[in-house]
């Protein structure tokens, strides 16, 4: 990650970021033009009449996949449900036989372009499907036939809908690196489950969610809250509070007797220190990539 090439008129971190949001491929380095800006770069390779990646998912899924359409109608659907899908709802809503889906799924894990998790806690622990493919996750947001846009200018000017990708997207390298993860942490040798959890309760104050909880065998879960944020996300007295609520609704609806440790995985680290103190680690995007 430090010695990748900077791009004109760029944040020396923003161009590298933007290769790990479309999958994380160092082969993708090679084809930034590194005198041209980021907005250059971005529309040259996908949103050109002739970009390169402009129909890559099409080629992706043709190369990989079997000719069915039910790929197409799972994916479309998990890109926007940032925690994933019930499976067997996902199912109902595609209207998909137990045979066609139970491939379809199958195949899609093969990949590597989804992932399957237990909701634990929840009744019955239901299986549920979540999207894991920084590339799709961008085809489906941005560049198909019902999402396109032209140009970078208009993906970055609907500020909301690209923060929400933008989060999404490295929510989604955080799980593809929690290798790295543990290791910050000191917990490469110790068993774990990982998964997002949230509470939807009619209650307003317990509704929450978490990013990514890493259930430890050591008898200690990790609440992990992802930031991507330009600058050092700010912690303050209302936000801590926020925080404190999370960790105080999961140990209310789960009814684990594990201890609770707060995580905070932010790109660019904290400000506004003075309110960390229930915060056990920060977790930088250097972290990440240590050597």
């Amino acid at each position: 990650m430090r010695s990748a090439r900077k791009i004109a008129g760029t944040d020396n971190r923003e161009g590298p970021l933007w290769i790990f949001r479309f999958g994380g491929l160092p082969f993708f380095f090679d084809l930034m033009n590194t005198s041209h800006s980021l907005a250059q770069n971005i529309n040259r390779l996908l949103f050109d009449k002739d970009a390169l990646y402009r129909d890559e998912t099409k080629k992706l899924l043709e190369a990989t996949l079997s000719e069915s359409s039910v790929y197409d109608q799972i994916l479309s659907k998990l890109a926007f449900s940032k925690y994933g899908i019930k499976k067997a709802r996902l199912q109902e809503e595609i209207n998909a036989s137990n045979g066609t889906y139970g491939r379809a799924i199958q195949d899609l894990l093969d990949c590597g372009y989804i992932i399957e998790y237990k909701k634990n806690y929840e009744e019955y622990n239901p299986l549920y499907i979540q999207l894991m493919d920084p590339f799709l996750l961008f085809h489906y947001h941005y560049l198909s036939k019902e999402k396109r846009i032209d140009c970078y200018g208009d993906l970055i000017s609907d500020a909301g809908r690209y923060d929400n990708w933008r989060g999404q997207a490295f929510e989604i390298l955080c799980f593809n690196n929690v290798h790295s993860i543990k290791s910050v942490l000191g917990i490469s040798g110790v068993k774990t489950e990982c998964y997002p959890w949230y509470n939807s309760a009619d209650e307003k104050n317990e509704r929450a969610q978490i990013d990514m909880v890493i259930e430890r065998a050591d008898n200690i879960t990790n609440l992990c809250e992802i930031k991507y944020t330009n600058k050092p996300f700010e912690i303050d007295a209302g936000y801590e509070k926020l925080l404190l609520r999370k960790r105080d609704v999961f140990k209310k609806k789960t009814g684990t007797s594990q201890a609770l440790k707060i995580i905070m995985i932010s790109v660019n680290g904290l400000s506004g220190t003075a309110y960390t103190s229930y915060i056990s680690d920060v977790i930088t995007l250097d972290d990440l990539f240590e050597g």
